[in-house]
């Protein structure tokens, strides 16, 4: 009894003590990708822009069979055998041009719709793209964004400027930091479920295009300025400039922006508990733009070089590591399936820790985008399986098993 139990304790010892080398690196384990195919369409060129945690996707795709067509809006659903079901949004009439931008996980849909000659872009929510979302006398807007409340943020021109606002599923109002005259320019891309919002902005004074990130907080009315914050990790790039973008931000207040380096090249950049860090590059590439970020912080987007002779590449980066998703073979998974050339942009990511592994070094999600298939750009929908072991999971399962292995050195009986 004592000699098993000491075993037990070594063991848990040897475990906790060498689980950051057997456990530390990040790796896609498995993933699976698939063609959001939409019915009837003669040249289906498409792309997805959002997922749920339902796993519901919202993307558009050229009307009438041409990739110079006005946009309609899909939705795809999870079939229930590893496929989807998918459906024009709305299902029938509606504007001659929807753009669905996001998703609730109850299934709410906004975006922007367009109708008559002018075509000029009018805000939705609450799933109706035939209902403008502000009303008058509001020139042009979009809604980008929407939490589990119901909330929705965007942008609008008013008196000919650009504002963000703010709508809680009855009103619409301007963010209080950015009302009119206050700033050139104002957009919110994000909210979350504390009304936390991420977004960019342009002085009254400068050039118009030094936009500067954001993130406010309606409960609190704080405004966090990104925008010359310097990157403190890693230490590859010495000199940065401003956060021109703040994209997305989840619950836990995690922000992917982009940055530029004192080089005038972009990086994907994440605010992260008062550190920002960058996200860097891989292969040749020379640049990343971060488009969305998930639940447990994957952060999404593309990669180009500076002469754009590359073309793009969607990337996936987790816990320190940045995946060239072109290119699964460099990280030991099979290549991408016939058909598919490249993945050029991923615009959303759903990710949750996989409720099957009992010490949480695994994680499971959907990432969205779109790739070229067939020499067309097609949308598609990526299931992950990764592993992102992080420190405290270590710390955790070693004072675990240590404490097991007291609690049984106490019981033995003494002879």
């Amino acid at each position: 009894m004592r000699h098993s139990t000491s075993i037990g304790t070594a063991a848990a010892l040897a475990l906790f003590s060498s689980a950051p080398c057997a456990l530390a690196a990040v790796e896609i384990l498995d993933y699976e990708l698939s063609l959001l195919e939409i019915p009837g369409l003669a040249e289906p060129a498409s792309t997805s822009r959002a997922v749920n945690g339902a796993g519901q996707i919202v993307g558009w795709y050229p009307a009438g069979g041409s990739a110079t067509a006005n946009p309609l809006g899909f939705i795809a659903t999870p079939d229930g055998s590893g496929g989807y079901t998918v459906t024009r949004f709305p299902a029938s009439g509606g504007p001659t041009w929807v753009q669905p931008y996001d998703i609730s996980d109850s299934g709410v849909i906004v975006g922007q719709g367009r109708t008559g000659s002018a075509l000029t872009r009018i805000a939705f929510g609450n799933s109706n793209p035939s209902a403008p979302l502000l009303g008058t006398p509001i020139n042009e807007s979009e809604t980008t964004g929407i939490n589990s409340s119901g909330h929705m943020v965007g942008w609008r021109t008013l008196n000919n400027a650009v504002e963000a606002f703010y709508h809680d599923g009855n009103t619409a109002s301007a963010l209080a930091p950015f009302a009119q005259g206050a700033v050139r320019e104002s957009r919110a891309l994000g909210i979350n479920d504390q009304d936390q919002i991420a977004g960019h902005y342009v002085n009254n004074t400068g050039p118009s295009s030094d936009y500067r990130g954001f993130v406010y907080d309606r409960n609190t009315q704080a405004l966090t300025e990104l925008g010359l914050v310097t990157v403190q990790e890693p230490a590859a790039v010495t000199s940065w400039s401003q956060t021109y973008d703040a994209v997305s931000i989840n619950n836990a207040g995690q922000v992917a922006a982009t940055q530029l380096t004192g080089e005038n090249l972009s990086h994907a950049v994440l605010f992260n508990g008062g550190k920002v860090i960058d996200l860097g590059v891989v292969g040749d590439y020379e640049e990343s733009f971060a488009a969305g970020i998930s639940g447990t912080g994957w952060v999404v987007g593309f990669l180009t070089d500076a002469d754009q002779v590359l073309g793009k590449s969607g990337f996936l980066w987790a816990s320190g590591r940045m995946f060239d998703l072109s290119a699964p073979e460099d990280y030991g998974l099979l290549p991408l399936p016939t058909g598919w050339e490249q993945i050029t942009v991923v615009h959303d990511a759903y990710s949750v820790r996989d409720p099957n592994d009992p010490l949480g070094l695994t994680q499971i999600g959907t990432i969205v985008g779109e790739g070229i298939y067939l020499g067309q750009s097609r949308a598609f929908a990526m299931q992950i399986t990764m592993q992102v072991p992080e420190p405290h999971t270590y710390l955790m399962l070693g004072f675990g098993l240590l404490a097991i292995g007291a609690l049984r050195m106490r019981r033995v009986p003494v002879r």
